[in-house]
């Protein structure tokens, strides 16, 4: 099994997110190979009190999953017993009658980790508290279930058969299972809040686990191993475990013919020989394994001297491949080796010896590939059958299958480094963001029948650094409908491109397998790119694909089955840098793998979590969260809050909660009335209202709304303080009006103001978080082009500006409408085209250029801006093209949003607000309408989900997923990916 060296990788990459305990395996459940664990336990435990805990990482929605059941083939209530995902993707606990406790959340996210408790005590005085469901830490608010009777016993913990998965099978990963018998726990038995980052993180559990009690880690070779000391083993049904794991042909005085039907061994059957003398050919003496792709590998006990520093070796595959056939891999003393030259002593097609070169003495040979073989080994000048090597008695000689059907692996809830390929949560193919039909834990990607051009897309993104993954082809490629060849697309899309069906387009970087050709697009001009001269004839047959992406130096690599290819031929080479295919990244784009198949076809990728058919090149790393950068931000809480409350009519109240002190403040009466913002650049105070719902001017000073209805008075070390107008029975409308809900959403943009009269044309006064990306911009118009300072050392990406002393509209720059557009905050209209604005200019790091427009530069008027420039994992300004269906767009964000801010770029359509404080659960469904003072709406009409790594369009109106129409979004984080568990 290949696996890949962390050099390069930051040693603190696994500090923040991953604590002192590692769940260092997890195990995949298909359902379409009707894979459970079973066991029946031998005499009953207490079948009133227990706790199950597990971390579940979804794979389909839609459709009923078991998660933990017992009794299921009883009709009993009293034995039948289940945790279960309904096709609602609620989730359930029930009997065979009845469902007791459903969610109100909704569980769709299948790109990260779930922790889930069920904890039942049915002699707990209060019903509500007798079955209690904690996801990642947090008891879930349940609705709709029938009651528990008091003192009731039910299924689990009896002598029935009890499952996990099973009947309506279990669909994704399952990691790090505890059951405790007779003692009903609360999530904080099994996880705890990361310091660092402030997510929930898996610990180990400390307590006893009672007669029934089991603890799977699925770490060893038996699947159903109890770790709890108690020895109540599952039995392990229709599961693949790893056959990448070595099993031993030959070690020492152990010497076994069986392969365990993997492949087969030949020859002298002794223990001290293997490769035997005095042979006139060795069509009866070869070690080999039946798989594709599979290797071989002998060590000697002592390391041997080469012949003038060459080794002759018999063998290749049990196909008729030699080892110079492209489906092969050789690796002398743990590196590639390259055939020097070939000899044929006979006419048998399986005795053709290759030459190597070997540097120093002879420790190790490998041979990876499709069927790998080897024949026999001669360190002589020239091949001789008479002078083969023996196998002593303390070598060593093993093989593996390296399957793409795995159900163990290392995709795990927590990040460590396992000097290998790095152990966290994996990249999958995302189901949110594909037409093909997917499977296998969603690395397997299928289509059909003869169809439209079909796509997928990984779920993680990759800005920065170098990875590598392969995608295993299964069978040789066929004609398609028309007799043409399939279209077969790999390679990476940038994020903001990911169109579902069609053939790719620019900005996708992939090689397509299409009339009997290889191609590849560069990200151009897909129709006119030159053909790739595959080995062989062999673009069509079945094999690994390799995928190397260098994004630090922007230069990517395909290769086949340990061959890499340079454009018109072979010879590139990832560790080096040489001769890539592609070359022309967009700057600051982030992309993700994509799979692309046209008519039928079916591919798995493989991203590291079972280990690699090849060896990675050197520095390239596995798709998972420990190998992802360190956040620049662990723990987003630190720069943007939300708040929310209930009013109670004080005359002073402090809003706290926050972890920092905030120095804008935008908020909202959630049952009616205007936006107002607050900054500690103007100062808070009755006249240094902003209302990003009107035009009003600062304080509204012909209008004395703010001193009669409240206003914001400080800012907080933790939060900000709200104050009582002068109005007798309204003086809290605007901030603590008594029962009404409220909502403020808080940045922080640093501790100082800094005047800046060098930077730009127009003198500033600025404060400025460049970590966070976030500054607030005072000025003075000139009524003239010219340019101001905003103090954030990065590129604008998206700016708000408000003339604070006259009545015009809020004016909004967005990187997706460029430099030569703005929308207005406080209007629902169409996308304004007017040079004055901008001056059609784009941002610098330093400085941002203004015309002469009046909402943002005024002569002799002061004007406010609030600028950001994006965060990798903290924020994120990019759009979507909405496509009318409730299955909408997937918008990939690099983190879990905490807030969104959009609009419809295209149409005339009003801004909305989304949050996670609002909706602490999916979906999200309470709308602010950011442009008018309408009271919070819900009822379909923004349905959103917040995942683990962006978001999900779950409506169809127009507002924001209108066909052909495009948005613009702003969004911050929760959690950046790295550290995310699934919402």
């Amino acid at each position: 099994m290949a696996v890949l060296n962390n050099t390069g990788i930051r040693a603190g990459a696994s500090g923040a997110g991953g604590g002192d305990y590692q769940i260092e395996k997890s195990l995949r459940f298909n359902d379409d190979d009707s894979a459970y664990l079973n066991r029946t336990p031998s005499s009953a435990g207490d079948r009133k009190k227990w706790t199950w805990s597990g971390w579940v990482k979804r794979c389909e929605f839609g459709n009923r999953h078991h998660i933990f059941t017992s009794g299921i083939t009883t009709t009993s209530d009293s034995t039948y017993f289940r945790i279960f995902f309904q096709n609602d993707d609620l989730l359930y606990i029930g009997s065979y009658s009845y469902n007791y406790r459903i969610t109100e959340a909704l569980f769709r996210d299948p790109s990260a980790w779930y922790h889930i408790v069920v904890s039942l005590d049915t002699a707990n005085n209060t019903e509500a508290d007798r079955c209690i469901i904690y996801v990642n830490g947090v008891r879930q608010s349940t609705s709709g279930g029938s009651s528990i009777t008091q003192d009731d016993e039910y299924g689990v913990n009896s002598t029935e058969s009890h499952n996990i998965s099973g009947s309506s099978f279990f669909n994704g990963c399952l990691a790090d299972i505890n059951f405790i018998d007779g003692t009903a726990l609360d999530a904080s038995s099994f996880g705890k809040t990361n310091a660092d980052t402030g997510q929930w993180v898996p610990k180990a559990y400390s307590g006893s686990y009672g007669t029934n009690g089991f603890y799977l880690k699925f770490n060893g070779t038996d699947l159903g191993e109890d770790s709890s000391g108690n020895d109540n083993d599952w039995t392990a049904n229709n599961f693949t475990a790893d056959p990448g794991v070595a099993t031993t042909l030959f070690d020492g005085e152990v010497f076994s013919d069986d392969v365990t039907g993997s492949g087969t061994f030949s020859g002298t059957r002794t223990k001290d020989k293997m490769f035997v003398a005095d042979r006139t050919d060795a069509s009866d003496m070869y070690a080999y394994v039946d798989g594709s792709p599979s290797w071989i590998e002998w060590e000697p006990a002592t390391p041997i001297t080469a012949h003038n520093g060459y080794v002759w070796i018999s063998g290749g595959g049990n196909d008729g491949h030699g080892l110079d056939n492209v489906s092969k891999t050789v690796y002398i003393n743990g590196s590639t080796a390259t055939v020097q030259a070939t000899r044929f002593p006979d006419s048998s097609a399986n005795v053709r010896w290759y030459k190597f070169t070997v540097t120093g003495t002879f420790t190790s040979l490998k041979v990876e590939g499709n069927h790998a073989r080897i024949n026999a080994v001669s360190f002589q000048a020239e091949p001789d059958w008479a002078n083969t090597h023996m196998v002593d008695g303390e070598d060593h000689m093993s093989h593996g299958v390296q399957s793409t059907d795995v159900d163990v692996s290392t995709d795990s809830p927590t990040t460590f480094d396992d000097e290998g390929n790095g152990t966290g949560n994996y990249c999958t193919l995302n189901p949110l963001a594909s037409a093909l039909t997917l499977s296998d834990g969603n690395l397997k990607a299928t289509q059909a029948a003869n169809a439209t051009h079909k796509k997928a897309y990984g779920t993680f993104g990759m800005k920065t650094g170098a990875w590598y993954w392969e995608v295993t082809k299964h069978t040789d490629q066929s004609q398609g409908g028309g007799g043409t060849y399939q279209s077969l697309g790999l390679g990476v899309t940038n994020v903001a491109n990911m169109v579902l069906t069609g053939f790719p387009t620019d900005d996708n970087h992939f090689t397509y397998l299409h009339e009997a050709a290889l191609y590849y697009d560069d990200g151009t001009n897909p129709t006119s790119t030159p053909a790739v001269d595959v080995p062989g004839g062999d673009e069509h047959s079945a094999g690994v694909w390799m995928f190397a992406f260098d994004f630090d130096n922007g230069k990517g690599w395909v290769g086949k089955d340990g061959t890499w290819f340079k454009p018109g031929g072979t010879g590139g080479n990832p560790a080096t840098g040489a001769d890539p295919i592609f070359t022309n990244f967009e700057s600051g784009a982030t992309f993700c793998p994509m799979i692309h198949i046209y008519p039928a076809c079916s591919v798995t990728a493989n991203f590291g979590a079972t280990g690699f058919a090849h060896t990675p090149p050197t520095g390239f790393k596995a798709l998972n969260t420990y190998n992802l950068d360190d956040p620049l931000i662990d723990d987003p809480s630190k720069h943007f809050g939300i708040s929310t409350w209930t009013g109670d009519d004080a005359a002073s109240r402090d809003i706290d909660g926050l972890n920092f002190q905030p120095d804008m403040v935008w908020g909202k009466n959630r049952d009616g009335n205007n936006h107002q913002l607050f900054d500690a650049v103007r100062e808070a105070g009755s006249t240094k209202e902003l209302t990003p719902s009107q035009d009003y001017y600062e304080g509204r000073l012909g209008d004395p709304n703010t001193p009669v209805y409240g206003w914001l008075s400080a800012f907080n070390s933790d939060g900000f303080t709200v104050a009582e107008g002068s109005s007798a029975s309204d003086g809290n409308f605007y901030w603590n009006e008594s029962s009404s809900s409220h909502v403020a959403w808080s940045w922080n943009a640093g501790t100082a103001n800094v005047t800046d009269t060098s930077t730009g044309s127009i003198d500033s006064t600025y404060r400025a978080n460049p970590s966070a990306g976030f500054s607030i911009v005072s000025y003075t118009g000139t009524g003239a082009v010219g340019t101001i300072a905003h103090g954030l050392n990065a590129k604008i990406d998206f700016a708000i500006f408000k003339n604070r002393e006259d009545t015009r509209n809020w004016a909004v720059y967005h990187k997706e409408l460029g430099n030569t557009h703005y929308l207005e905050l406080n209007d629902a209209g169409l996308l304004v085209d007017d040079v004055n604005a901008w001056n059609d200019t784009d941002p610098t790091s330093s400085i941002m250029t203004l015309g002469d427009l009046d909402g943002v530069n005024a002569s002799t008027e002061g004007i406010i801006a609030y600028c950001w420039s994006e965060v990798e994992g903290y924020s994120k300004f990019g759009g979507w093209t909405g496509d009318g269906n409730t299955n909408g767009p997937f918008v990939y964000c690099g983190f879990k949003p905490a807030y969104i801010l959009l609009k419809c770029s295209s149409h005339s359509e009003d801004w909305i607000i989304l949050d996670n404080k609002r909706d602490t659960y999916n979906e999200v469904e309470k709308g602010i309408y950011g442009n008018s003072a309408n009271a919070e709406a819900s009822g379909g009409f923004v349905d959103t989900d917040f995942l683990s790594n962006g978001f999900k369009l779950r409506a169809d109106g127009s507002i924001i997923n209108g066909s052909t129409k495009t948005y613009i979004f702003a969004a911050f984080a929760e959690s950046p990916f790295k550290y995310s568990n699934a919402r």
